[in-house]
């Protein structure tokens, strides 16, 4: 009985000897194989997305060259402005606050953040609604919904004392 154990073992061994034999380029090459399908997956990333850089590089150089007096601009410290003067040296002048209080900064044109369009800027209301002394905003038509709440509200009352 253990013989035929045995026997029924080397039958095995030599089966999966076979087996081995008929794998065996994936045996030696397999790891390698897939090192090299890594790699190449690496260089694909690298080479797309280098591309994509340099193009938001290039579209970034090209609005920092074009601009001029007249732009909107925002710094990287949240500063809103208009360019009033370009300085030979890579520096501008921009006006903040209102026509009333102006305030003119001189700023390099690394600290610029983003540049407005002029479409943009032309929709932009010329001036904010009036604000109470808490901060609530009102307009006209705010001040209209209300009247009409109070007039709504004046006639209920006045249809309930009727009824009494």
């Amino acid at each position: 009985m253990l013989f035929s154990f045995l026997a029924a073992s080397s039958q095995t061994t030599s089966a999966v000897a076979n087996a081995s034999q008929n794998n065996s380029f994936f045996a030696k090459y397999g790891t390698w194989i897939m090192l090299l399908a890594i790699i190449a997956l690496m260089v694909v990333y690298f080479l797309f997305s280098n591309n994509r850089r340099k193009k938001q590089e290039k579209e970034l150089d090209d609005m920092m060259s074009a601009l001029k007096v007249g732009d909107r601009i925002m710094t990287i410290g949240r500063w809103y402005g208009e360019i009033v003067e370009v300085l030979p040296d890579g520096m501008f002048v921009v006006k903040t606050g209102s026509d009333e209080h102006p305030g003119y900064v001189t700023i390099e044109k690394a600290t610029i953040a983003h540049i407005f369009k002029k479409e943009a800027a032309e929709t932009l209301p010329d001036e904010l609604p009036s604000e109470d002394v808490f901060g609530n905003a009102t307009t006209s038509e705010e001040t209209s919904v209300e009247e009409t709440t109070e007039e709504q509200t004046e006639e209920a009352a006045e249809n309930a004392s009727d009824e009494e």
